[in-house]
């Protein structure tokens, strides 16, 4: 396996942007699909950070389910606000699909995953890959920036809810279980960093995912948790039921206990991942979810 870090984008003001490619070399000797299947990684990090838990750990998952696999640190904190990070995950769609020969990736059959705002982003992109500013800033045909499918894991969807259920929540004072802030201040601190903007009606929804769901919207799985107190997640069953009405193959699974950032659930993400442990049926009910859409076997 090689593994190799480069910068995404060419330009000095973007130099932070970089992406880590783990590659299964062809080889005689390991009977396997050449050329692979790619995934391309998205961890959370509430749009300040990508977090390390849900990075490599995720990668080293796809790589032996015979994929190759890219984790993407994308534009977070200040100027990072839309549509900063989609042009992220394009260029790093559109790099995937240049050097597919060179890295032994299937063109056609590159997926996303994200995690909490990495998954945001993965949304935004499962929706609005044919949207004519992208073709344009790009100048590429809008079926090079569609990826196969989406993965959203424990994501924030809809920017409105999420604002105005925290506005509302009488213990929003109180820290959740990933930051000592108040819940109030963290969450609107992410959507202001994630619009770039005043947290106004209209900027909300400008960039929230749900807002673009289409007919065109990629195959779309979600899971999460109920009891999860980073975000509200009432917005999961919302937009699985849009995505449903707008007839897009997606499958959701909400869990009943568990917490925000439990990413593949083993001893690399979590020391007492047993606390859990049970919740990592998401992973095999992801791989079958992709198997039906790539046609893997």
């Amino acid at each position: 396996m090689k593994i190799n870090t480069d910068q995404l984008w060419s330009e000095a003001d973007k130099k932070a942007v970089t992406y880590t490619t783990y590659l299964v070399e062809e080889t005689s000797d390991i009977k396997n699909y050449n050329p692979r299947p790619a995934v391309i990684i998205c961890g959370g990090g509430g749009f300040f950070k990508v977090t390390d838990r849900e990075k490599e750990p995720v990668a080293l998952y796809f790589l032996n389910k015979g994929f190759q696999a890219i984790t993407l640190d994308y534009r977070v904190g200040q100027e990072s606000g839309y549509p900063a990070p989609l042009y992220d995950l394009a260029k790093m769609l559109l790099v995937t699909r240049e050097k597919a020969e060179q890295w032994n990736v299937d063109p056609d059959k590159i997926i996303f995953i994200g995690f909490s705002a990495g998954a945001t982003h993965c949304a935004s992109l499962g929706n609005r890959w044919n949207e004519p500013s992208l073709q344009a800033y790009f100048a590429y045909p809008e079926e090079k920036i569609r990826p196969s499918l989406v993965v959203l894991s424990y994501p924030l969807l809809d920017f409105s809810y999420q604002y105005d259920s925290v506005m509302a929540d009488p213990n929003n004072q109180q820290p959740t279980n990933l930051s000592p802030m108040p819940k109030l201040d963290f969450l609107t601190g992410a959507l202001k960093t994630v619009v770039g903007k005043e947290l106004t009606k209209e900027n909300l929804k400008k960039h929230s995912p749900i807002e673009h769901i289409s007919r065109d919207t990629v195959p779309t799985f979600i899971w999460g948790m109920q009891n999860d107190d980073c975000i509200y997640n009432n917005a999961l069953l919302d937009y699985a039921k849009k995505l449903k009405d707008n007839g897009v193959f997606y499958e959701l699974h909400m869990f009943a206990v568990g917490e925000h950032g439990l990413s593949v659930i083993n001893r690399n993400t979590q020391a007492e991942f047993s606390d859990y442990e049970t919740l990592g049926i998401w992973k095999r009910l992801c791989m079958n979810f992709i198997n039906q859409v790539l046609g893997l076997n």
